[in-house]
């Protein structure tokens, strides 16, 4: 079943996912490419690469057929690219592996269509972000309309649920980021400060809980391992 997002939800290019993509590859692979708008931006860069999606939405799909070299509408964990098998250079999901049923499957199937030294690049949602702890700790639990608790996301990441998510893949990582959100970075520097004590009786070093809980998204590169 499609959601009913509008349209500002799929016309958009995530920069952070956009800096990490390797350059002037021969093929993209986009998985939930919405209205096409990072691979149009990718192809501006680069406008000899072949750049394909994937997207679940029509309207948007019908809007990423403009802009891309090849556009298939559908279901991602559905849909066959077994024609791609070997050709893939960078597959990118921008924001798209907590909105699936089996993530872990899908990942998998798909990191068998890389190339020789192919690469996967995922922008991610960090579940133990601190808004969330902080909102668990008085019993909310309340979906939104985007964000990191976006109605429609199925699964929830930490940083090590993502290492287990992408080793389960046979994918090795050679990197991962960190997007913040600066101006809540005051008010969560005072939410770690007044969880120390209780950090300190689990044996939980204060600087690293800091680090996992100011996470909004990480942004993962990896390869086949």
């Amino acid at each position: 079943m499609q959601d009913e997002k509008n349209t500002a939800y799929y016309d958009y290019a995530n920069p952070y996912v956009l800096q990490i993509m390797p350059p002037a590859v021969g093929t993209v692979l986009e998985i939930g490419c919405g209205a096409g708008r990072l691979g149009e931006t990718y192809k501006e860069r680069y406008p000899n690469s072949r750049y394909v999606g994937v997207e679940l939405n029509t309207q948007a799909a019908a809007l990423a057929a403009g802009r891309l070299d090849k556009v298939l509408s559908g279901s991602a964990e559905d849909i066959k690219l077994d024609f791609l098998a070997g050709e893939v250079d960078c597959l990118v999901y921008a924001d798209v592996l907590e909105h699936l049923t089996d993530p872990w499957q899908m990942l998998k199937d798909h990191a068998a269509l890389l190339s020789d030294g192919g690469k996967v690049v995922a922008s991610i949602p960090n579940v133990q972000n601190w808004s969330i702890l902080k909102d668990l700790i008085f019993g909310l639990w309340n979906y939104t309309d985007e964000g990191l608790m976006d109605r429609t996301h199925l699964r929830f990441f930490t940083l090590d649920g993502i290492g287990q998510l992408f080793a389960r893949a046979g994918l090795s990582i050679e990197g991962i980021s960190v997007v913040n959100i600066p101006h809540q970075q005051p008010e969560m520097t005072q939410f770690v400060e007044q969880l120390r004590p209780a950090l300190t009786n689990f044996g939980i070093d204060a600087e690293t809980f800091s680090e996992r809980v100011s996470a909004f998204q990480y942004l993962v590169l990896a390869r086949r391992a």
